[in-house]
């Protein structure tokens, strides 16, 4: 029977339980305590090696957006679109797509949002690809 998987499991932690959560995951410095989206092998501040995997809040505010009118190269997916930056309470900015909201303007910054999943497609063995985007709450 297919499943969901990420389609980035360095970028995406889906839950394999009903104890477990799926989260977006994030970089923590253990030599600065920089957070960082997505999470490097080097720290983006201080170029420290020693970043562990973090788990980063699925609740967060818009830190920018702008909504997409033209097609980029190779883009089949539906237009226009909004994409933009989400500020988490860790610190972290994260990269995503938005999903319900008016695609025809950016969302505003502050907005609260949430993070939902969404199928990109499936694998050669059926599976379903995931992906993150954030929801106005």
């Amino acid at each position: 029977m297919p499943n969901e998987i990420a389609l980035d499991d360095k970028v995406l932690h889906l839950a394999t339980s009903p104890s477990d959560k799926t989260y977006v995951m994030g970089g923590k410095c253990q030599d600065c305590g920089e957070i960082i989206f997505p999470r490097k092998n080097n720290c983006l501040k201080c170029s420290g090696t020693r970043v562990e995997t973090i788990p980063l809040s699925t609740e967060g505010e818009v830190y920018c957006s702008t909504s997409v009118h033209y097609n980029p190269p190779l883009y089949e997916g539906p237009m226009p679109y909004v994409i933009g930056e989400v500020l988490v309470k860790e610190g972290a900015v994260i990269q995503t797509p938005f999903t319900g909201c008016d695609m025809q303007k950016p969302l505003p910054i502050g907005t609260k949002v949430k993070l939902v999943l969404d199928s990109v497609g499936q694998d050669e063995k059926g599976n379903k690809l995931m992906v993150h985007k954030f929801k106005p709450v």
